[in-house]
């Protein structure tokens, strides 16, 4: 029996080899994707590719981020584009999630109560003492979220009903502000 052994040295540059080549490919791509740095969170590479949109600038502010571990000190000191308030919000997630379970969703909304419903109010950092009276909102509102066309749409809806509620309007993604 043979038993093939790889040194750890090895397999860093194997490692360093992929990432590179992943980070050519990026670059290969056209520039005009909906990506930009922001998304890959705040941190140093977020200062260096701020504006710039395409999987590039998205990978190389990670990737910079990732090298520099500089995210903890942003948040805590509310510089390199990061904010000390505690909140985490963040749209694409809140679109993806509604996207991907938005039958089940519907389904807990119709309730009154679910995971599902729970989940997208810890997405929009809803309090626990406000989760009664948001459970409440969308269930009134559940004709109109149910016949949106699509999660954009959706969104919309559940965005404009929020912000004209006198208790939950903090919660519309129209009145947090994102960085």
């Amino acid at each position: 029996m043979n038993r093939r052994s790889t040194s750890l040295p090895a397999l860093v540059l194997a490692g360093m080899i992929s990432l590179l080549t992943l980070l050519s490919a990026s670059l290969m791509t056209p520039s005009t994707a909906h990506a930009d740095a922001r998304s890959a969170g705040c941190g140093m590479g977020y200062m260096i590719f701020l504006g710039q949109q395409g999987l590039s600038p998205q990978l190389l502010a990670a990737t910079t981020n990732a090298i520099y571990s500089n995210q903890m000190f942003g948040i805590s000191s509310g510089t390199l584009g990061c904010q000390a308030d505690g909140i985490v919000f963040n749209e694409q997630a809140r679109h993806l999630y509604v996207q991907a379970n938005r039958p089940q969703l519907l389904h807990d909304i119709a309730q009154g109560e679910g995971e599902y419903l729970e989940a997208l109010a810890d997405s929009m950092g809803i309090v626990q003492s406000d989760r009664s009276s948001f459970r409440s909102h969308t269930r009134a509102q559940l004709a109109i979220l149910a016949t949106s066309p699509d999660t954009d749409q959706f969104l919309t809806q559940l965005d404009a009903s929020l912000k004209a509620h006198p208790l939950l309007a903090r919660y519309s993604a129209a009145t947090v502000e994102v960085q």
